[in-house]
């Protein structure tokens, strides 16, 4: 091959290389005067700087056991899967979305076994941090949440 094009093809890596291994943006705030230095506080570079956006998901069983005055008990038992976005606008504020699905379960009862149908789940939300800081730490939330499913007597076969 030709010298000059394996030059060419070296310089070119070495750039890319540069380009790719370069440290990220530097970011700054404040100026230099003739009167002197003028920057933000660390608060405002805090803010500028924080997350805004939060995502999450999570699962849950639930097992629950009833008994009843005249001696009878029942159980219940669920499972549920949700995945949720949140955005902070302010430090103290937070709003949140979320959506997944039951995924069924059953309701046992002196009566028989019933089993519940998977359903879809959503919750909406917001939060607020009524302290500032970390201590106490007190959180004020109010969540509106939606849950269905249905029920249907279970086809497994009684001994």
């Amino acid at each position: 091959m030709n010298r000059a094009f394996l030059r060419t093809v070296a310089v070119l890596a070495a750039l890319a290389l540069s380009f790719l291994s370069a440290p990220p943006a530097a970011r700054a705030c404040g100026v230099s005067t003739a009167d002197g230095l003028s920057a933000c506080s660390l608060s405002e570079h805090e803010e500028a700087e924080r997350p805004r956006w939060h995502a999450g998901a999570s699962g849950v069983y639930t097992s629950t056991a009833i008994r009843f005055d005249a001696g009878q008990t029942a159980s219940e038992t669920r499972g549920s899967v949700v995945a949720s976005l949140a955005y902070q606008p302010r430090p103290r504020w937070s709003f949140q979305v979320a959506a997944g699905a039951t995924l069924g379960g059953s309701l046992d009862t002196p009566s028989g076994r019933y089993d519940f149908s998977p359903g879809p789940a959503a919750a909406l939300g917001a939060s607020w941090r009524a302290v500032p800081g970390t201590r106490p730490f007190v959180l004020v939330t109010s969540t509106l949440s939606f849950s269905t499913a249905s029920t249907r007597p279970s086809v497994a076969l009684r001994t």
